[in-house]
């Protein structure tokens, strides 16, 4: 989601801070603490962790004749053929969708046993595995709605919430909307009624891979504040505040601390 490994030499070192709060609030999840950590020290302090699922119409799944969603690459392309063929299709961002797009596209490759990099760093996309991933994708896409090549992180949660959509990938959001709006829209109503979410598919990898986002509160270097700075994130990241922030968030930002769980 962000990446301050992409510039570790231009960020404040806080492990002070990140020591601090790991002690009090029970530790950090392994997870976030690996995106914010670099050579023992924190580099940034992990915010939050943003989990990105199926999310589907039930009534329209079953229309499709399918009594549960599947669970592999292969049933999943059969039923969005079946579910374009009723008149409801699925879409997955193909555009630079800074959430939605890339875990749609890093599953598209990992279920298929592709990857970028391996465990040394050198580039590997180049793969048998790769080519697999990306004929699915082809085939996939074919039972997509139109467009879905310039769509942005909004536009899938837009067309699902509008009815024109079966199966999206992506956070609390679309269900989120249509819950809190459900009062004053019977259309949105129906729509949050029927609404479920499931993991991706698994695909010829055998396993489950998913990219979920994290985020990470940083420092640079170029502050004249940097005490200010620590001391905002101190503030932010103390119960009071964090509580109230995670459950505000209603789902969408899941806590990186453990006392939090």
């Amino acid at each position: 989601f962000d990446d301050p490994h992409q510039y570790p030499d231009k960020l404040h070192d806080v492990s002070e801070l990140g020591e601090y709060l790991g002690s009090k609030y029970g530790g950090w999840h392994d997870g976030p603490k690996q995106y914010a950590t670099r050579e023992g020290k924190f580099i940034g302090l992990p915010l939050a962790t943003i989990g990105n699922a199926i999310v589907y119409r039930e009534s329209w799944v079953k229309e499709a004749g399918f009594s549960e969603f599947p669970k592999d690459t292969k049933g999943f392309l059969e039923l969005c053929k079946a579910l374009q063929a009723k008149g409801h299709p699925a879409g997955f961002t193909h555009g630079h969708g800074v959430g939605d797009g890339n875990n749609y596209a890093h599953w598209l490759l990992w279920s298929h046993g592709g990857q970028m990099v391996d465990e040394s760093g050198k580039v590997t996309i180049n793969s048998p595995e790769t080519l697999k991933a990306i004929e699915y994708a082809q085939e996939l896409y074919k039972t997509f709605i139109p467009g879905t090549e310039s769509w942005l992180d909004v536009n899938n949660n837009r067309a699902f919430l509008a009815g024109e959509l079966a199966v999206i990938a992506n956070g609390i959001s679309a269900y989120n909307t249509a819950k809190i709006n459900k009062d004053n829209d019977p259309k949105l109503a129906e729509i949050a009624k029927d609404i479920r979410t499931t993991n991706l598919p698994i695909g010829p990898v055998g396993k489950s891979v998913e990219l979920f986002q994290v985020t990470t509160a940083v420092i640079f270097n170029y502050t004249p504040y940097p005490n200010a700075a620590k001391a905002y994130l101190q503030f932010m990241f103390e119960e009071p505040q964090m509580k109230d922030w995670i459950t505000s968030s209603a789902g969408y930002c899941c806590q990186t601390l453990k006392a939090f769980d």
